[in-house]
């Protein structure tokens, strides 16, 4: 409750932390898909976009919202079929083969790219839903606000 309150009161920062989060899960895509087995690396790229997405929040921050609950509903959608229908390989243990040598860029299994496009166009179509949804919001918003003058 108090980490909620926090988060409503320092509201542009609240929304940066989860645009964090958000560009996490997006490094941890963006390694398991180019195979990247360097430990280094790997962090790098996920802090990397920990961080980048942090202040790209806090300057835009409404879009960023809709970007990010599109992705992460997108992520979480597919992840979720991929459990029950297999062959998306779990994050952790993808990253520890990957460091061990044990899988390779040209020996990734290749449901794993035909995950990658469902997370890409459930990605496209929800991000064009909210994106029209808020245009049609802004637009009640400003014609209660003329019509409460």
């Amino acid at each position: 409750m108090g980490g909620g309150l926090l988060l409503v009161k320092f509201r542009k920062y609240g929304i940066g932390l989860f645009a964090a989060w958000g560009g996490a899960l997006l490094g941890f895509v963006v390694t398991n898909t180019f195979a990247v087995s360097n430990k280094y690396a790997f962090y790098a790229i996920i802090v990397a976009g920990a961080i980048g997405m942090f202040f790209i929040a806090i300057k835009i921050e409404k879009t960023v919202i809709i970007l990010l609950t599109a992705f992460i509903g997108s992520y979480a959608f597919v992840r979720g079929i991929s459990l029950y229908a297999g062959g998306f390989p779990n994050e952790t243990e993808f990253h520890a083969e990957l460091a061990a040598g044990v899988i390779k860029f040209d020996t990734m299994p290749k449901w794993y790219y035909a995950y990658l496009g469902g997370i890409l166009l459930m990605f496209i179509i929800s991000t064009v839903h909210q994106f029209k949804n808020n245009q049609k919001g802004e637009k009640k918003r400003a014609e209660l606000k003329t019509f409460m003058k």
